[in-house]
């Protein structure tokens, strides 16, 4: 898998959208795949495990799934909080920021879950 690999073929987009919002939504998602894949290089880079093009796809798979723990657990009012968040935490926060925008589009349809 390259970084610059949106992995278009498996975008999940919710088909109760309207044109406007599910392009939109889209975009979110690409946008939160590539934050998500660049918060795995750091941690691979963080545990010594060599570089994104080296790994084996489970290992990645795991990063990414790593990753996707961070970006859960992050407390949104730490962003608002902190000065001094890492750089792995800026994307963190970022990365849950999206996929909270995600969230609010899906809403905006079907209410809140």
């Amino acid at each position: 898998m390259s970084a610059d690999d949106d992995d278009d073929r498996v975008l999940v987009v919710p088909d109760d959208l309207p044109e406007g919002k599910r392009r939109q939504y889209a975009d979110l998602e690409r946008r939160y795949r590539s934050r998500l894949r660049e918060i795995a290089v750091l941690l691979a880079a963080q545990r010594g495990l060599g570089t994104w093009p080296e790994l084996p796809a489970d290992r990645t798979g795991a990063l990414i799934a790593d990753a996707q723990i961070l970006v859960k657990d992050w407390d949104p009012e730490r962003t608002a909080t902190a000065e001094d968040l890492t750089e792995i935490e800026r994307i963190v926060a970022d990365c849950r920021e999206i996929s909270e925008e995600m969230m609010d589009l899906v809403e905006y349809v079907i209410g809140p879950q």
